[in-house]
């Protein structure tokens, strides 16, 4: 409360200090006149004489604090002290001596008057903020002519010059105080806008990122130093938007932003050319209320985040291309086993003809039997190859068709029933409508079930009685197909972190912790779902867009 007491009193006497002049100089020549043309009333009447070098030393007085403010910082309020006591009490001491030379209403009499309600007009507009130094001024002049006219007066006129003299005295000590009240007020508000402002200012700086603040006129009234060393300049404020690069993308979007007014904020990522490089921001606009049409632009440097963003969808492409490879790695055996049973079928069939037409043995229907068997086997071998060649492929960019859900489960089971037989697990589809479709990118969904079928897999191996069932049912737009096994319930605990990547319960080497996180993003890039149905046995939804004959999605 000090502080702010002593940072009012400051100002106020800096605001006195600035206009001081004003009120000092036009009282010269208002004395030179009197020394001119009355330089008789300076021997008869000795009081005139100590009046006016009154006034001179109360004039010089006051502009010396002036003069020791230009050069130094010693508070000059003690110096308005004595000069406004000197100029009051000079002019008081002239007014009552011409009333007692001349009379009240002489026409030198009535000059004194106007010229002294002139200087008391321009100390009551000086001195009214400071209350000691207004009535320091105003108690002498008001008291001193007026107790002095008492013995001067002679008739009416004089008595009612008298009243107007003190009707306009006390009209100045009464008006003051609101208007140094309104004065205080206005530099209080004055004080606390600097205040508030500073503090913005402080936050804006604290901030990490770029802060400023554009008119509508798209100039920037505002910047935080952290915008000033990211631009390495400090002339922002006054700058148009885009004096740097007038057509960059951040310009374009911000100067649309302030023209869209229906659009009260917008936060996008963009890259920003700051003059002394390229950078990615997330830049966040906000409307100002007031003034209306100013806009907050908040830009925070985002270029690590992007980088790890960029390199975790790298990494995430290539794990998801090494789970692809390890689940290949996995059928390999099987693979390899269900293509060497045919094979051998063919090369003991193609053995059997060869050594038959050696002998000239070969019959029509022997040979009819040995070429259809080398024939399935054939097919069966390049179904097996088309299958494999579409698991190990990247999908992406293939388009969204129309599927029998029948297709891309036998194509699915085809990669795993030959490792399942070997091992002792029973693998099953429960009846269902084979009519279904689905809409999607088919050979993502193989993948996101052979991801699935692998978790069964490794959950059951080994158990006794292992089974894994699919099962397929209409659920009006959708189709859902859920896996299930006889595998143990997979934990609370596991359950949050199941799907992210990673993440996994096998020991080290075992796995890689991507089955389902990949499944899951397979199948959302498809308009599906992919959930845990919890309980025993073991159960995974998978829910794909429904589709009709005839129809199809891009």
């Amino acid at each position: 409360m000090q502080e702010l007491a002593h940072i009012l009193r400051q100002r106020i006497l800096h605001e006195i200090q600035g206009r001081g002049w004003s009120f000092t100089v036009p009282q010269i020549p208002c004395a030179l006149i009197f020394v001119l043309f009355i330089p008789g009333m300076y021997q008869e009447n000795l009081a005139f004489l100590l009046g006016t070098i009154s006034v001179a030393l109360g004039s010089i007085v006051f502009s010396i604090p002036y003069l020791k403010m230009a050069s130094s910082k010693r508070d000059p309020e003690n110096f308005y002290l004595v000069g406004t006591a000197f100029v009051s009490l000079g002019w008081s001491i002239v007014l009552a001596a011409f009333f007692h030379q001349h009379g009240m209403m002489a026409p030198v009499s009535l000059l004194t008057v106007v010229v002294v309600c002139g200087v008391n007009a321009g100390a009551f507009i000086l001195l009214t903020p400071h209350k000691t130094l207004f009535y320091t001024y105003f108690l002498p002049m008001t008291f001193i002519p007026s107790i002095s006219a008492l013995w001067v007066i002679h008739n009416l006129e004089d008595f009612a010059l008298l009243v107007l003299m003190a009707i306009y005295n006390l009209f100045l000590m009464f008006s003051a105080p609101p208007i140094r009240q309104r004065f205080q007020s206005s530099i209080l508000n004055e004080l606390k806008l600097a205040q508030e402002k500073d503090k913005i200012e402080a936050l804006m700086d604290a901030f990490p990122g770029i802060v400023s603040v554009l008119d509508e006129n798209h100039h920037y009234q505002m910047m935080n130093r952290f915008g000033h060393d990211m631009l390495g300049r400090t002339d922002v404020v006054g700058q148009p938007l885009g004096f740097i690069t007038p057509e960059d993308e951040f310009v374009r979007v911000v100067r649309d932003f302030i023209t869209r007014r229906e659009l009260p904020r917008l936060t996008q990522e963009m890259r920003v050319n700051t003059g002394n490089g390229v950078h990615w921001f997330l830049v966040s606009m906000n409307r100002l209320h007031h003034p209306s049409g100013w806009v907050v632009v908040v830009s925070v440097l985002i270029d690590e985040l992007v980088d790890a963003r960029n390199i975790a969808e790298e990494q995430k492409t290539k794990a998801g291309h090494t789970s692809r490879m390890a689940s290949l790695g996995e059928m390999a055996q099987g693979i390899a086993h269900e293509i060497n049973n045919p094979l051998a079928v063919i090369m003991f069939s193609a053995d059997e003809i060869l050594q038959r037409s050696k002998r000239n043995e070969l019959e029509r229907d022997f040979i009819e039997n040995f070429s259809g068997k080398i024939l399935a086997m054939s097919k069966r071998i390049a179904k097996i190859v088309k299958g494999l060649r579409y698991f190990s492929r990247d999908a992406e960019q293939d388009p969204f068709r129309v599927v029998p859900v029948s297709v891309i489960l036998e194509q699915t089971i085809d990669f795993r029933m030959e490792k399942c037989k070997s091992n002792g697990i029973r693998l099953e589809i429960l009846p269902y409508d084979e009519a279904l479709l689905v809409n999607c990118r088919e050979v993502q969904i193989m993948q996101a079930l052979v991801n699935l079928l692998n978790n069964s897999f490794d959950a059951v191996v080994g158990l006794p009685d292992p089974w894994i069932r699919l099962e397929v049912r209409d659920a009006g737009d959708k189709v859902q197909v859920i896996i299930s096994d006889s595998g143990e319930e997979i934990s609370l605990a596991n359950r949050d972190k199941m799907f992210e990547p990673f993440f996994t319960t096998k020991e080290v080497g075992q796995g890689t912790g991507l089955g389902l996180s990949i499944a899951l993003g397979l199948l959302q890039g498809n308009h599906g779902d992919l959930k845990y149905l919890g309980g025993h046995p073991t159960r995974f939804e998978i829910s794909l867009p429904k589709a009709h004959s005839g129809s199809s999605r891009d």
